[in-house]
């Protein structure tokens, strides 16, 4: 779980990701570290509190969207499907309750199947690599922050925000 959250204001990062060069569905294969970039999002703490530890992007047709560090279980594939995405933003004491939740839920949660699918989709103008969740109206589009950065923005229907995250490169992954 990350101790830091990098923070910037919503306009900075919806500036930085339209300056960014749109990836490639080939450019995300292989495995990432995930941090959030705290805007203010309803959801900002959400991940780091849950133990995200990012995305493994084996093929453009498997990929497991929720790779979770849990104590006591060690790496779980999260199935996103069976998290509700509204309660967990929306629980008081968040923080405090969501890494007690998940720990105790995590064998039920796992999965051993892909979970998303990447693929070309034009959004904001441009046409880059998304990453499409399975039975979830939600959809991670990619740029290159840098070298080995990715910026991402979660599209969620009916959330009208942005939310954001930063993928980096796992170069020992799988």
């Amino acid at each position: 779980m990350s101790d830091h959250i990098p923070r910037l204001t919503e306009q900075e990062a919806v500036a930085r990701f339209d300056a960014a060069e749109p990836a490639t569905c080939e450019d995300l294969i292989g495995s990432w570290h995930g941090s959030e970039i705290d805007t203010g999002h309803r959801m900002s703490g959400v991940l780091a509190a849950t133990y995200w530890q990012g995305k493994f992007f084996r093929t453009r047709d498997e990929v497991f969207p929720l790779i979770h560090d849990v104590p006591l279980f060690g790496e779980v594939r999260l199935n996103p499907g069976l998290l509700p995405v509204g309660l967990i933003a929306a629980l008081p004491l968040r923080d405090h309750v969501l890494p007690v939740l998940v720990t105790m839920l995590a064998p039920l949660l796992h999965t051993r199947a892909p979970r998303a699918r990447l693929r070309d989709v034009s959004f904001r103008g441009r046409t880059g690599a998304a990453m499409i969740y399975d039975g979830l109206p939600m959809i991670d589009h990619f740029v290159k922050y840098d070298q080995n950065q990715m910026l991402g923005w979660m599209e969620m229907r009916g959330e009208e925000r942005p939310y954001f995250f930063l993928l980096t490169r796992d170069v020992n992954g799988s």
